[in-house]
C-alpha cells in the first residue's frame, strides 16, 4: 500500500518545505535581521537600570566568560539532544558556560526555574517557554534583574524580550497533514480513521502543532467523507504513556489506521504497542515530530512512517549567535526565523542526514 510513497515524496517534500518556511523567506534559513544596538537598553527605562550598569554588563559580555541560562520546557529525547548540542557548541567557543533547567512541561515549575536562573545572574536567559502567557511575568522578572531574554522556538507574550528565534510550530502539523493527504490522493478508495496523541493540553506549542494538522487536513478529511478523528489524548511526551493509549485504542477502534504524535518518543511508544498487537504496519500510518535519533531508527525499521526533522546544528548555531549578541546589549526588533522543518521518511532519511 505504501509503494506510492517513493513516487510522491518529491512533491510532498516540495510542498512541505515551502509551507514550513511561511514568513521566513525562500532560503533554508533567513539571514539574521540586523541587530538593533541598544546599549542604553530600552528595558532599562522600564526597570530603572542605569546606563552604567548596562555598560558594565556589556563589558562583561565582551571580555569575560559568558553565562547563558536556558529554561527548557521538558527533557524528552529531542530536548536533551537540543541542550546537548547547544552545550557542545558553547564549549567550542571557549568562553561560554551554560546552566539549564527542565520544567517537565509544567508552567509553575518553569516560573520557579526562571527564578532559580535569575539568582545565578546569567548574562542572558534563553526561554523555551511551556506557555506563552504563563511565562510573560517571568520575562518581566528577568528584565527587572537586568537580564535580557531570548525566546527560543516558542512564543512568549511579552514585548520586553530581546529576541525571538524559531520556526512556526504550526508548520509541523501542516507538513504531517500534507503527507497524509498525499496518501489519500494516491488511494482514492481509502479512508483514514485517525487518533492523535498530544504532548500536553493547554500549551502554546502543542496547540499550534495540532492546529496545523486540524486546519485544513482533519476538517477536509471529514468534509470529504474520507475519514475522521476518532480520539485525541495527551501522552505527556512519554513513550510509555503513548504506548498505553495505543493499547486502549487498538481495542476501542478496530478500524484505526493512523496515529499522529506530537513527538517521536510518543510515536515510538505507539509503534511498540502496534507491533506487540501484530498490527500490519504496511496498512497503518504512524507519524512523529523531531527526527530524533530514536525516531530515525524507528523509521529505518519501518515502524514510523514519517517525522518532521529539524537540523539541530543549524538551529543551535543561530540560537547561540543571537544569545551572545543579546548578552552584549543588542536587541532584535524582528523575529529571527528558521526554516528547519523538513519531512523525513525512509526514502529520504540518508539524504537529509547527509546535509547536516
Amino acid at each position: 500500500m505504501k509503494k506510492y510513497v517513493g513516487l510522491l515524496l518529491a512533491g510532498i517534500l516540495l510542498g512541505s518545505v515551502c509551507l514550513s518556511g511561511c514568513g521566513s523567506g525562500e532560503t533554508d534559513k533567513e539571514a539574521l535581521p540586523a541587530a538593533e544596538d541598544d546599549k542604553g537598553m530600552q528595558d532599562a527605562k522600564d526597570t530603572g537600570e542605569t546606563d552604567q550598569a548596562g555598560d558594565a554588563k556589556e563589558a562583561k559580555a565582551d571580555s569575560a566568560q559568558l553565562l547563558i541560562g536556558i529554561a527548557c520546557y521538558s527533557a524528552d529525547e529531542y530536548q536533551k539532544s537540543w541542550l546537548d548540542t547547544f552545550e557542545a557548541a558553547a564549549e567550542s567557543k571557549g568562553n561560554i558556560k551554560v546552566v539549564s533547567t527542565n520544567a517537565d512541561a509544567n508552567v509553575e515549575k518553569q516560573v520557579s526555574d526562571v527564578e532559580s536562573l535569575i539568582a545565578q545572574n546569567p548574562d542572558v536567559i534563553i526561554l523555551r517557554a511551556v506557555d506563552a502567557d504563563g511565562l510573560a511575568a517571568s520575562v518581566d522578572a528577568c528584565v527587572s534583574a537586568g537580564i535580557p531574554v531570548v525566546a527560543s522556538s516558542y512564543e512568549v507574550h511579552n514585548d520586553k524580550i530581546s529576541a525571538w528565534v524559531g520556526a512556526n510550530q504550526k508548520d509541523n502539523g501542516i507538513i504531517q497533514g500534507e503527507y497524509l493527504q498525499g496518501i489519500l490522493d494516491a488511494n482514492p478508495d481509502m479512508k483514514m480513521n485517525l487518533c492523535y496523541i498530544w504532548g500536553g493540553f493547554g500549551l502554546t506549542g502543542t496547540q499550534e502543532r495540532y492546529d496545523g494538522l486540524n486546519d485544513p487536513f482533519v476538517n477536509k478529511l471529514k468534509a470529504d467523507g474520507r475519514g475522521e478523528l476518532l480520539a485525541e489524548k495527551a501522552g505527556n511526551w512519554s513513550a510509555s504513556d503513548a504506548m498505553a493509549l495505543t493499547e486502549d485504542w487498538i481495542q476501542s477502534f478496530p478500524d484505526m489506521n493512523v496515529i499522529v504524535c506530537q513527538n517521536d518518543e510518543m510515536a515510538a511508544g505507539a509503534a511498540n504497542a502496534l507491533k506487540a498487537a501484530n498490527v500490519d504496519m504496511e496498512k497503518f500510518y504512524l507519524l512523529g515530530i523531531d527526527g530524533s535519533a530514536n525516531g530515525q531508527q524507528y523509521i529505518r525499521d519501518g515502524l514510523i512512517d514519517a517525522t518532521i526533522w529539524t537540523d539541530l546544528n543549524d538551529e543551535i548555531s543561530t540560537n547561540l549567535d543571537v544569545a551572545v549578541k543579546v548578552a552584549g546589549g543588542e536587541t532584535y526588533k524582528e523575529p529571527v526565523y528558521l526554516n528547519s522543518y523538513k519531512l523525513m521518511t525512509k526514502d529520504n532519511i540518508d539524504e537529509l542526514l547527509g546535509s547536516k
